[in-house]
């Protein structure tokens, strides 16, 4: 069922394959730099085990990788931060011309009171998190970070907490300075296009909203 909870379908340019911290045995990790309409790229990362890369000639840099959107705990400069990838299920090599394909389709639950912020003149952007119970036991959780903006994000202003819905977009990497620890970084996110309430949660009523004084 984890298939119907994520997937994933990138191209773009992988860069230099590393061994990875222990945290996966007999994986390797690096980063696919997928090419925007605008010219400008998004650095997604991703985990791919080693039996894929048989297959794939590394003389050619442009490549189309399928897969499932995960998330994982890391320490970075002492802090514990929540980082998302890309675990790759086929990885193959493509022509340069191929290059730029990027989408994303999430099933999971709203984790959280989504965070609105209205923008002038006339715009919004709404960020939520997407909880997806990897294997259907709830023993592994993965929480996925979603950016809304627009009548996108007007529409997701009425979703709360424990809401199921499906969340369609793209894979986007965004910069910023960390003023902690004065430095850039990088994370990733997914760009919603689009998202459909499966499942309202049950809300619970107050006592005045049931006519009881």
């Amino acid at each position: 069922m984890e298939e119907l909870k994520s997937k994933v379908t990138l191209s773009g340019i992988l860069s230099g394959v590393s061994t990875p911290i222990n945290y996966i045995p007999s994986m390797y990790e690096s980063t696919i730099a997928v090419k925007r309409k605008n010219g400008e790229f998004d650095f997604i990362q991703v985990v791919i085990p080693n039996g894929l890369l048989d297959g794939v000639d590394r003389s050619i840099k442009w490549v189309q990788v399928f897969g499932l959107l995960r998330s994982r705990q890391v320490i970075e400069y002492g802090r514990t931060r929540l980082r998302i990838y890309v675990y790759v299920s086929e990885i193959k090599n493509i022509e340069e011309s191929a290059v730029g394909e990027n989408q994303i389709t999430i099933f999971g639950s709203i984790k959280g009171m989504p965070m609105i912020k209205d923008l002038l003149p006339s715009n919004m952007v709404v960020n939520l998190s997407v909880s997806i119970d990897r294997h259907g036991n709830e023993k592994i959780i993965d929480c996925i970070p979603c950016v809304l903006w627009s009548n996108v994000a007007k529409s997701a202003a009425f979703l709360r907490d424990g809401d199921t819905v499906t969340i369609c977009g793209r894979m986007q990497s965004r910069s910023f300075f960390d003023k902690k620890i004065r430095l850039w970084r990088i994370v990733n996110e997914i760009a919603v296009n689009h998202f459909t309430v499966i499942k309202r949660k049950a809300r619970v009523r107050k006592k005045n909203e049931q006519g009881i004084n």
